[in-house]
């Protein structure tokens, strides 16, 4: 695993219902959509903590930057029962430095942490 992602990833483990499966950080190459997250949900509050985390209009000094995509990828990873599978990607962290992808992942986990109805 990518170090820069394990908090991350740490942060969507720890809700209700949902396991991350793979993910890539991008490494700063520049490689458009090599940033990306993959997970299994199934627990339908949960899934919309991820949506509203990596909604780009919630987080601050985004708006220059491309969107967040989340998307439902189906068939290849083994999920359990109910989960449905989630990718979470955007070509624009690949084109940051380490100390603007760690800020990036900050705020997001903040926003995974709030549990708002």
């Amino acid at each position: 695993m990518d170090r820069d992602m394990i908090p991350l990833c740490d942060a969507l483990n720890a809700l209700p219902g949902t396991r991350t499966l793979f993910c890539c950080s991008g490494h700063g190459r520049g490689n458009p959509g090599e940033f990306y997250v993959l997970m299994g949900a199934s627990n339908a509050r949960s899934m919309r903590r991820v949506c509203r985390a990596f909604d780009v209009y919630g987080l601050k000094d985004c708006a220059a930057s491309s969107p967040y995509m989340l998307e439902a990828e189906a068939g290849f990873w083994a999920l359990r029962g109910n989960e449905v599978s989630l990718r979470v990607s955007n070509p624009w962290v690949d084109t940051l430095k380490a100390p603007a992808r760690k800020k990036e992942f900050g705020r997001i986990i903040k926003r995974l942490k709030e549990d708002r109805p």
